[in-house]
């Protein structure tokens, strides 16, 4: 995913992040985070755009979601499928997601 400096902070197309501090007003970069690093919430996020839920992968014990904004950007998560059970999400259920700043990786765009 995009990024781009802003005096808020780091802004993605789903919140903001931790901020680089080489990062300058107006930089753009790439976001690569671990999709098992990414933790889901039904409850909403301040100043977080909602996602949908609009697949589901399972692989054994291992479930990956597909996620996807009202612009179209596309987000995938991996977790436990016990994990899962407790979210109680269906096909366009709305969830926000959120990560530790120290897993993500940033990149120039």
């Amino acid at each position: 995913m995009t990024a781009t400096m802003t005096p808020e902070g780091l802004e993605t197309p789903f919140g903001f992040c931790a901020s680089p501090p080489e990062a300058s007003l107006g930089d753009r970069f790439t976001l690569v985070l671990a999709a098992d690093q990414v933790e889901i919430s039904r409850t909403e996020i301040p100043r977080h755009a909602p996602l949908r839920l609009i697949s589901e992968e399972f692989i054994g014990s291992v479930v990956t979601l597909f996620f996807e904004s009202a612009d179209g950007q596309e987000f995938k998560v991996q977790m436990q499928e016990r994990d899962l059970l407790g979210l109680d999400l269906g096909v366009d259920s709305a969830v926000w997601l959120s990560w530790d700043a120290q897993h993500a990786h940033l990149l120039d765009a």
